[in-house]
């Protein structure tokens, strides 16, 4: 048996076929004869799961596909199932609960940012060490911590670098598309700029993290 009629055997074996798209599946000539020998077959569900969504052939964009998301396999994992069995009634649970999750971590980051950056605080080491106790929030906000041996003074970052705090000088800072810096907060102004001011830039740090958060899991937090 040659290589095409062991992939044909195999699409005739099968009642499910997953085609992993991606930039070289874009352009791979084997590839595009399962995919077409699969339709035309007519019996089959054909499943897309991409990356991004234009390295999908155009004549798959006709079938459910699923987005594979690295940072949140269970879901991802479970959309699949949920495609392959037809049945939901298994994931919407577990995607109730993680949404809860997220939602309830959020808070806890706002409760713990808020107090930081009260002038009348410290909580520099506090606010470190609760982050790092904490996966979750790592994982969902994309927070990082270079050297872990100086809690309060550490450069804590948020969205991947986009943003980072100095929990010991009270600074927050947004690294720019293009490169620059600019602070929206440090301890030598919390007192010049008042309470509504300081609730407002942290409303737009805030917001940054529900955008990243919407995009890299699909939930929403506000």
């Amino acid at each position: 048996m040659n290589i095409v009629d062991y992939m044909e055997q195999g699409i005739l074996d099968s009642d499910t076929i997953l085609t992993v798209s991606s930039p070289h599946s874009l352009v791979s000539t084997p590839v595009k004869n399962e995919s077409t020998f699969a339709i035309i077959r007519g019996d089959k569900k054909i499943i897309p799961i991409f990356k991004d969504i234009a390295h999908v052939r155009p004549f798959l964009t006709i079938f459910r596909g699923v987005e594979f998301n690295s940072n949140n396999f269970d879901g991802f994992l479970g959309k699949l199932m949920s495609i392959i069995t037809g049945d939901t009634s298994s994931i919407l649970p577990q995607r109730t609960s993680q949404e809860l999750e997220v939602r309830r971590l959020f808070e806890r980051l706002k409760r713990l940012t808020a107090k930081l950056f009260n002038p009348n605080s410290e909580t520099s080491y506090t606010f470190t060490s609760r982050l790092l106790r904490s996966q979750g929030m790592q994982d969902n906000f994309g927070i990082t911590v270079r050297d872990q041996a100086y809690l309060d003074d550490q450069k804590v970052q948020f969205i991947e670098g986009t943003y980072y705090i100095i929990p010991n000088s009270k600074t927050l800072r947004i690294r720019r598309d293009t490169g620059e810096v600019e602070t929206l907060l440090t301890r030598n102004n919390l007192i010049e700029i008042g309470e509504e001011e300081i609730t407002n830039r942290l409303k737009r740090f805030f917001l940054d993290i529900a955008n990243y958060v919407r995009e890299d899991s699909n939930i929403e937090i506000s």
